[in-house]
């Protein structure tokens, strides 16, 4: 999917390219965007590893323990 999630008043919403998904007005976690905002979007996927990242950060994980999980830990199992 291609979005991107913010939170608003304590409530995730979807931002979307318009047209892309079909009609969200229905859907209060999804919003609309054009233009050069609906153009910067990219996948969820990287979205949310982004956010791991940074939530992974605040305690203190360092780059080795970040690189545990997301690489050496999956590489190990296979």
């Amino acid at each position: 999917m291609r979005m991107r999630r913010i939170c608003e008043n304590g409530i995730y919403i979807n931002l979307v390219p318009r047209g892309l998904y079909g009609d969200v007005s229905g859907d209060p976690n999804m919003r609309e965007v054009d233009g050069a905002e609906a153009s910067k979007l990219t996948l969820f996927m990287y979205e949310e590893l982004l956010a791991f990242r940074r939530a992974a950060e605040e305690p203190g994980f360092g780059r080795d323990d970040l690189e545990d999980i997301f690489y050496n830990n999956s590489a190990a199992m296979i």
